[in-house]
């Protein structure tokens, strides 16, 4: 029988000019992770900071997603967090990590491409999933973009993969994935668990949400997890955002279709 085993990795501290830091992120991935262990995962792994200040880099984050899906067992079924600055561009969606520099050119070149379909074909994973959290487009004060990007695009999937893969994203296309700021305060009855003074990103508190509140030893199949979080993210919206929008995640999967998209 095979386990639930998860990577959670998180860019956070950007030093290039224009690009903010994320410093809720690695918050939101130790909370993400001990829900997972709390709820019978096998291994999960939350790489959010490394040791002696090294940043996490494009080689860094290749490397412990290739390692990840190789090392998972025939039966289990994986989760990849992916949480940061995102950019798309060139109809290839990317994750900006801390070692970006801004003398790059083009920018997409420094950053890690979202498809490891090579190593997505020879991983003995039953399922796949990857939960993106750095949909962005343009610069906004309350998201975790960056300038010149278009929306994201929609993750190809190879006929090897048809049985296994899903992206669940944290947004639809042309939208952002919003975080909450330590300022904002919580509205009147709709705290949703949250507290004043915190800030964390959104959609990786939803899924954390979602994950403990599913019942003990009953299966999550992918399309209840990803309408409970669609569910969960405008509520957690609306409890601290000065304006409420809605945000609605999507999923890629073998099949057509996509949740609702419109951003007011």
């Amino acid at each position: 029988m095979g386990h639930h085993r998860a990577l959670l990795i998180g860019a956070s501290d950007y030093e290039m000019r224009g690009i903010q830091p994320l410093p809720f992120v690695p918050g939101d991935l130790t909370r993400l992770g001990a829900v997972l262990t709390g709820r019978g995962f096998a291994d999960v792994q939350v790489l959010a900071r490394r040791p002696g200040g090294k940043q996490i880099s494009a080689n860094y984050i290749n490397a412990r997603v290739i390692g990840f899906l190789r090392r998972v067992r025939p039966g289990d079924t994986a989760f990849i967090l992916l949480s940061g600055h995102g950019v798309h561009a060139r109809g290839q969606d990317f994750l900006v990590p801390e070692d970006i520099d801004e003398d790059v050119h083009p920018f997409e070149s420094g950053c890690v491409p979202i498809d490891w379909r090579r190593h997505l074909d020879e991983t003995p994973a039953d399922h796949v999933v990857f939960l993106i959290d750095a949909c962005r487009e343009g610069i906004e004060q309350d998201s975790m973009s960056v300038a010149g990007v278009r929306e994201w695009g929609r993750q190809q999937i190879s006929a090897a993969l048809r049985r296994k893969v899903a992206y669940l994203y944290g947004c639809s296309p042309a939208q952002l994935s919003l975080f909450v700021r330590p300022h904002e305060q919580v509205r009147d009855g709709r705290d949703h668990g949250t507290r004043p003074g915190e800030s964390f990103s959104i959609f990786s508190r939803s899924i954390a949400d979602v994950v403990t509140a599913h019942p003990h030893g009953r299966p999550l199949a992918l399309a209840e997890f990803r309408d409970a979080v669609q569910d969960r993210v405008p509520r957690t919206t609306s409890s601290s955002c000065p304006v409420p929008a809605p945000l609605w995640p999507r999923t890629r999967t073998p099949r057509p279709g996509r949740a609702a998209t419109r951003r007011r």
